[in-house]
């Protein structure tokens, strides 16, 4: 069972800020977008998303022995104007460097976090319309043939 409590900081200048603490004993601060303050709750739904994602693909390829040297997921989450403000559609686009590593197996890892493992885009795969976009950089170009960044969307 996940656990946390959320405490409203009572702030004058800052009338909607919040400190959350998870039950492993960790602090998040939420405040309105437009404050600046901290991230606003909509914000950490999409980055629990991009988060929950990469813990899967990273693990799987690693598994798959692939020669990652740096991993990047950008989120962009669209909003339906007026309240509740739901998400109405989220690309994440996966960006994986490393030396030689197989398109095909980054594009597999994406396609099982998003169809198996990750909790998240499960909740919100019901409601919301999510497109993944995968970009491999090689590290070490093949000299046997021309090299170009992969862009692979599912």
């Amino acid at each position: 069972m996940i656990r946390g409590s959320l405490r409203w900081s009572n702030n004058p200048d800052r009338p909607k800020q919040f400190v959350g603490e998870t039950g492993s004993g960790h602090c998040v601060n939420f405040d309105e977008a437009a404050a600046g303050a901290a991230p606003s709750p909509m914000e950490t739904v999409a980055l629990a998303l991009a988060a929950c994602a990469a813990f899967d693909v990273i693990t799987i390829l690693r598994k798959k022995r692939q020669d990652v040297t740096a991993y990047e997921v950008r989120v962009e989450a669209e909003q339906r104007v007026g309240p509740p403000a739901v998400f109405s559609g989220i690309r994440l686009r996966h960006i994986v460097r490393g030396r030689h590593v197989d398109p095909g197996a980054v594009a597999q890892a994406v396609e099982l976090s998003r169809e198996k493992y990750c909790s998240v885009g499960a909740m919100l795969a019901p409601t919301v319309p999510m497109d993944h976009a995968v970009e491999v950089v090689d590290d070490l170009p093949r000299t046997d043939a021309p090299h170009a960044a992969g862009l692979t969307a599912f």
